[in-house]
């Protein structure tokens, strides 16, 4: 007999922003749900950002990786979900009420999708549910890397593409971005079973080799490049701060050949 809508005051949410989400309910008849008694909570998801390759973005064509994680994600993937925060409330005679909730994903190493579901409860504890879902993104861009070659010699450059972009893929101009080159050691450690059988723990380390500082040009790109002197598994992380302080990363890897025994992990 009832609808119940949810309005954010904003498309693109920023980490350190505040929501505000406004709840209405109404009869179908168009009266308010005044008073109603509803139900709320939030809740997280990993986002990870990509370029869709319909998009208009310059950059749109190459496989750019938007966050830490984002090289370990080709497309679709989910990562960790949990709840934020809920609460209860009580429209107002007009049949609104807004719910109001800091937004602070500092700890998360991704941006995060977040969900806010509402359900609304009448007179005869008739209940209707209503759900949104807006983007809460790490910083005010992002910042991309994408290495030239996923695998290289040791003799040639470890080179890599670096860009800044808004969040439809747009290129923003002069951001100082620092790339660090991580070497990843692998270790491999036999071990025994309570059953007496033998299996292999694989672990890694990654160990600090370079750092680079970049600015992006008037077309949000730039490129840096490596020298290494050995062989093996490499990262490559781009890390940049907003306006706000909030801070922007990116990594990549690359393999880098050698006539040395190398262990690939």
């Amino acid at each position: 007999d009832y609808k119940l809508a949810l309005e954010p005051d904003k498309k693109d949410y920023i980490n350190g922003d505040k929501a505000a989400i406004k709840v209405k309910g109404s009869y179908f008849f168009g009266a308010p749900l005044s008073n109603g008694r509803i139900e709320w909570s939030a809740n997280t998801q990993d986002y990870y950002f990509f370029l869709n390759p319909d998009s208009d973005s310059p950059y749109a064509s190459k496989w750019f990786s938007f966050s830490d994680e984002g090289y370990l994600c080709m497309w679709g993937c989910k990562g960790d979900t949990g709840q934020v925060a809920c609460g209860k409330a009580q429209l107002d005679k007009d049949g609104k009420y807004t719910i109001v909730l800091p937004l602070d994903i500092t700890k998360k190493k991704l941006s995060q999708m977040y969900t806010f579901s509402v359900t609304a409860f009448d007179l005869n504890n008739q209940s209707v549910t209503q759900r949104i879902t807006v983007p809460v993104h790490a910083g005010e861009y992002y910042i991309g890397i994408l290495n030239s070659d996923y695998v290289v010699s040791q003799k040639d450059p470890v080179s890599f593409d670096v860009v800044s972009v808004d969040f439809k893929g747009q290129p923003v101009a002069n951001k100082q971005v620092d790339v660090s080159l991580y070497k990843r050691n692998w270790n491999t450690v036999k071990k025994k079973n309570v059953d007496s059988d033998f299996y292999y723990e694989k672990s890694y380390e990654d160990v600090f080799v370079e750092k680079q500082t970049v600015t992006t040009d008037n077309k949000g790109y730039a490129k840096v490049s490596f020298k290494s002197k050995d062989g093996g598994n490499f990262k490559a992380t781009a890390e940049s701060k907003d306006n706000r302080g909030n801070k922007v990363k990116a990594s990549t890897t690359v393999y880098v050949t050698s006539d040395q025994f190398i262990n690939w992990g």
